[in-house]
């Protein structure tokens, strides 16, 4: 690490050549020194101690980023971009260890994420905003424990109940998924937009619920927010005389009379008033 005086003259010599009248700046509380570069150069060469810090790898520290833009400033930044511009700062640093990098090498890399051409935001890196992204790591971990469990369950289901190509279409179809059969192939399509772009249905060896094929699948039609119970499935269902997803509430008030109304053609939508 560059936190002793006398590595000074090192980094003075190494980078010189790309900034001028490098002067030396008042020292760090950890003991790093701080240089102020000349004016006109993007940012400053800063770096502390790692004694006594916390130590995180490049891609938590990529995660941190991504997750800190998209909350606070409603940023999708590339997770490829950040970690290309991190690595840039990190060369700066002389921090080649991608998997301990200290904190304050964390936060100074992170700052300097303000005078990157694509990223241009200044990211804050403290004891608070880590604590938050921590919880929210956390959150998101039981979240996706729980998903999975009701997943496995579904599955479960699934492989007793689905056994045909054609009861899945019908089980779709049902909870209110967009079913649209051409020759021997069918496609579903979900409210939210999740596809299942082919699926066999007149083969009768097409469906195999334990296959590869079959659990991806089912997957999809679990990410549809399609479930076991009519009640429990995502409340937007496929009308096919207005061509589009309705909520219960728009089915119930629609008028129409044609037969292929969701109003007329199935009573599921009640069932998610």
């Amino acid at each position: 690490m560059l936190g002793s005086a006398s590595r000074f003259g090192t980094v003075r010599s190494l980078f010189c050549a790309r900034v001028p009248a490098l002067v030396p700046g008042p020292r760090c509380a950890e003991g790093g020194q701080i240089c102020r570069p000349h004016q006109g150069y993007l940012g400053y060469l800063r770096w502390s101690s790692s004694k006594g810090e916390d130590s995180f790898s490049l891609e938590d520290v990529v995660a941190y980023g991504t997750w800190w833009c998209k909350t606070n400033m409603g940023q999708n930044i590339k997770e490829d971009v950040l970690r290309s511009a991190l690595r840039k700062q990190l060369d700066v640093l002389e921090e080649a260890d991608e998997e301990n990098i200290a904190f304050g090498n964390v936060k100074i890399c992170l700052e300097e994420m303000e005078h990157d051409e694509e990223i241009k935001t200044c990211i804050p890196f403290d004891e608070g905003s880590l604590q938050d992204f921590r919880e929210n790591q956390a959150e998101d971990t039981e979240g996706e424990e729980d998903g999975q469990a009701e997943f496995e369950a579904f599955a479960e289901f699934a492989e007793a109940n689905l056994m045909t190509s054609k009861e899945v279409l019908a089980f779709a179809e049902k909870r209110g998924a967009r079913v649209e059969v051409v020759n021997s192939a069918a496609k579903i399509t979900g409210h939210n937009g999740v596809q299942v772009d082919r699926i066999q249905c007149f083969h009768s060896k097409a469906w195999n619920p334990r296959s590869g094929d079959g659990k991806r699948v089912l997957q999809k039609i679990f990410e549809m927010g399609l479930r076991e119970d009519i009640a429990d499935s995502a409340p937007p269902e496929y009308c096919k005389w207005c061509k589009k997803f309705q909520s219960p509430e728009e089915i119930q008030s629609c008028t129409s009379n044609q037969r292929d109304c969701r109003r007329l053609e199935s009573d599921s939508w009640k069932m998610k008033l």
